[in-house]
C-alpha cells in the first residue's frame, strides 16, 4: 500500500494528471471493476460538481462532460460491504479553523481578566 504522485491515467480518450493511492486488493477484481479513490485534487481538476438533490455528480475533462447518476449506483453495490461517501470535514476545519483560534484567544483573554 502507498500513494504514487503525479501519474498519467488514461480512461477512454482522456489523459489527465492525478495522485492515486495503491491498495492491497484480492486477487479476483476484472481490469475494469477495480474501485477507484477519486481525491480533492483530481476532484477539483475535473471541475467535479455533486448535485445532491438530483443525485448526480458531473465532471469536466476539456471539452467533454461526464455525468453520473449516484443514485443508481448506491442502489446496485457489488458487494454488500461497499461504502460511497464524500469526505468534505478537511476543507471545513481547514475554513474555519482561524475563526476558532481567534475566538479561543478572545475568550482567553476575556477569562483572565475576569479572574485576574
Amino acid at each position: 500500500m502507498g500513494f504514487i504522485e503525479d501519474v498519467l491515467v488514461r480512461v477512454d480518450e482522456l489523459i489527465f494528471l492525478a495522485n492515486s493511492y495503491v491498495l492491497d486488493m484480492e486477487e479476483g477484481f476484472s481490469h475494469g471493476s477495480a474501485p477507484i479513490i477519486l481525491g480533492r485534487p483530481f476532484l477539483k481538476t475535473a471541475r467535479t460538481k455533486i448535485d445532491v438533490y438530483a443525485g448526480t455528480l458531473s465532471m469536466e475533462f476539456g471539452d467533454s462532460i461526464v455525468h453520473f447518476n449516484v443514485l443508481d449506483a448506491m442502489r446496485h453495490p457489488f458487494e454488500d460491504h461497499s461504502i460511497f461517501r464524500a469526505e468534505i470535514l478537511d476543507d471545513v476545519v481547514n475554513e474555519y479553523a482561524s475563526d476558532f483560534h481567534s475566538l479561543h484567544d478572545k475568550k482567553h483573554c476575556f477569562l483572565s481578566d475576569l479572574y485576574d
